[in-house]
């Protein structure tokens, strides 16, 4: 199995907003029966899990009737609910992997029957794949469910999900730091309103990058040192740069050095101070 190099851009470039979910269901394009993407980070300090993305391809009309049912489980039943239970106990400083038949959950306990029955069965989940990460007093879990007529998953394909845990865990931690700082409320002239600034959905960020790589080639930058500039002031990381303008990792380094001296900076802090006085976020 393989994810091409436009799902993995749109993935790490939609860290921090609305997009990161259906981006992450994306990945998989149809192959292995996935119906619903969801993430939670879980403090023992906090009195419920927090959504991280919600993404579904589930046929309903109503999609309330999820988000309902979402918000439900967050509200009262994520404490009994045996299988996110099973994750807690489960889960380490290292990414996890974790295959779930949603029928055999079912038959094991009357808690987890009703558990089953009211979030699992009215979506016809059959069963779920879960990526889990403990960090500090926090838990990180991606869930992706199956449809109930998929077949059940191969040793091959379940040896993919494992290789590629800590991709996935990294950029829902990514994503869940951006959107942390997109919610922080925090003074217009700091340097972190620059920071703030530049998590928007995508097409507003495709907007912002071309008028900060005009900007930038005004200040003596050749096109392509604008432009990496750019996409570094949006909070794109060289990786995401890389798969987006389709060179090297080694390239981009380059092309950022340069630029860096060319303007009279030393860091990508001083970058955003630069564009910000600019006027240009």
């Amino acid at each position: 199995m393989n994810m091409s190099p436009e799902a993995l851009a749109s993935l790490i470039s939609s860290s921090g907003s609305n997009n990161f979910g259906n981006s992450l269901l994306n990945l998989f394009q149809d192959s292995l029966g996935i119906i619903a993407c969801l993430g939670y980070q879980y403090s023992a300090n906090e009195h419920s899990p927090c959504k991280l993305m919600s993404s579904h391809k589930l046929g309903f009309n109503n999609l309330q009737e999820i988000n309902d049912s979402i918000d439900s489980w967050i509200a009262s039943d994520y404490d009994n609910d045996p299988l996110f239970k099973y994750i807690q106990y489960n889960s380490a400083s290292i990414p996890s992997t974790h295959f779930v038949d949603i029928g055999n959950l079912k038959a094991s306990d009357k808690k987890s029957e009703v558990i089953v029955e009211k979030y699992y069965d009215p979506f016809e989940i059959g069963e779920e794949i879960t990526w889990s990460y403990k960090s500090g007093d926090s838990l990180f879990t991606i869930n992706m469910c199956r449809h109930q007529s998929s077949e059940r998953l191969t040793s091959q394909q379940k040896s993919f999900l494992t290789r590629i845990s800590n991709f996935v865990v990294q950029s829902t931690i990514q994503h869940s730091k951006l959107m942390q700082l997109n919610d922080r409320l925090i003074q217009p002239a700091s340097i972190e309103h620059v920071s703030q600034q530049a998590v928007l959905p995508s097409e507003d960020r495709d907007l912002q990058i071309e008028k900060i790589t005009g900007i930038l080639t005004q200040l003596s930058l050749t096109s392509r040192e604008a432009e990496i500039c750019a996409y570094i002031t949006q909070g794109y990381s060289a990786i995401a740069i890389s798969l987006i303008l389709n060179i090297s990792i080694n390239t981009i380094a380059t092309h950022r050095k340069r630029a860096y001296a060319k303007l009279g900076i030393s860091s990508q802090r001083e970058l955003f101070s630069l564009v910000y006085k600019q006027k240009i976020i």
